[in-house]
């Protein structure tokens, strides 16, 4: 179950530390891709996916939610 957790996170962290491309207008996507893939694997029953999509959230609010995202994914042609 981990590893189907860690999945999306993962393909995230891979999108953040590719040097090809600017990265910061698919961060804010990715992250909200990752909550939902999360939460198709716990096939919406709220009791199992809400810890794990609470600690992304967290983190996502405390430390990488700003402005600047906001800003370039909806400046991101592609979304």
């Amino acid at each position: 179950m981990i590893v189907k957790i860690i999945g999306p996170l993962r393909q995230l962290l891979c999108i953040v530390d590719s040097y090809e491309k600017s990265a910061l207008g698919y961060v804010y996507e990715g992250m909200y891709r990752a909550r939902k893939t999360i939460t198709k694997i716990f096939r919406n029953k709220k009791r199992l996916f809400r810890p794990y999509t609470k600690i992304v959230k967290d983190r996502w609010d405390n430390q990488l939610r700003k402005s600047i995202h906001v800003a370039r994914y909806w400046l991101n042609p592609t979304f």
